[in-house]
Parts: structure tokens; C-alpha cells; sequence
């Protein structure tokens, strides 16, 4: 299913559930997977901050709600933070697991042009789910307008 918010699109399974909690998009999976998406985009110009100071800041600040959600008492870093440019979008991703190895929980935090998307990945710890995750993170692109031959599912205001 293509997911489109004001700036990125991507994929999940067809078969998983969305919901909408406040401003954020919850999917779904069959396997006790939950990916939790927020978008925050600039509306207008204003102020005396530029759009590309607005859209760092935000960038800034969604790090920081990713590092607070990481770095949890019960949770442990799988590796070191990753920072990398992938489909013209800058992501930051962060891994981590629950001391007793049982759930796998990721957060990436990726900056467009005029948006900041904020994902959070949970899941049972398994090396499946982290394949997923990395699948999951390859379909995040720059929205391209309306045309696409899988079936999509417009959500606003993400």
C-alpha cells in the first residue's frame, strides 16, 4: 500500500492496518510490527528564520525526540546512529533493543526539502524484522505527484 503524506511517500504491506492517533499515522503488521509516522512541514515562510533554517531546526528537533525515545532505561543501541542520503532525502536511523533481546525498536528521522518525517519502528526482536525495517526505510522517497499502480491511501494532515 503507498502511503503519501505533503512530501514523502512510501510502502507497506497491503495486508497491514492504518489508523490515525492526533497527528501521527500508525501502521499495523500481522507479526506484531507498528510503524508510527509523524510529518511536520513548513507552511509558510515567515519570521526571521529561512526556510532552510526552519526545516534544520525541525530536523534538529525530531533527532532529539529520536534520542529520547532511545535511549530508555530498559533499551540498548544496536550499533552507532546512521546518517546517510538515500532517494535525494537525508535520513538519521538509530537502532536499539529491549534489554531482554525480545523487541527490536527503530527510529528514523528523515528531512526533505520543506518536511521532516519522524518514524518509529517496533517489532519482535528478529533478524526478519530488521530486514523489513531496512526495506521499509528503501520505499521512502520524495512524493512525485498522484500516478502509481499499487493502490495508495492519501493521508492528511500528516
Amino acid at each position: 500500500m503507498l502511503i503519501r503524506t505533503s512530501e514523502f511517500s512510501f510502502d507497506i504491506p497491503d495486508e497491514w492496518t492504518t489508523s490515525t492517533d492526533r497527528d501521527r499515522l500508525v501502521c499495523i503488521g500481522r507479526h506484531g510490527e507498528e510503524f508510527i509516522i509523524s510529518v511536520t512541514k513548513i507552511q509558510s515562510k515567515g519570521g526571521h528564520l529561512s526556510s532552510t533554517e526552519w526545516i534544520k531546526a525541525l530536523y534538529e528537533n525530531a533527532l532529539e525526540a529520536g534520542r529520547t525515545a532511545t535511549t530508555h532505561p530498559d533499551l540498548e543501541p544496536i550499533g552507532p546512529a546512521e546518517c546517510f542520503e538515500m532517494n535525494g532525502l537525508e535520513f538519521t536511523v538509530t537502532r536499539v533493543k529491549t534489554l531482554d533481546e525480545t523487541t527490536l525498536f527503530c527510529v528514523a528521522v528523515v528531512k526533505g526539502s520543506s518536511s521532516v518525517l519522524l518514524g518509529t519502528f517496533e517489532a519482535p526482536n528478529s533478524k526478519n524484522s530488521t530486514a523489513f525495517f531496512n526495506g521499509l526505510l528503501q520505499t521512502i522517497q520524495r512524493e512525485k505527484g498522484n500516478s502509481t499502480e499499487r493502490s495508495s491511501k492519501n493521508v492528511t494532515p500528516l
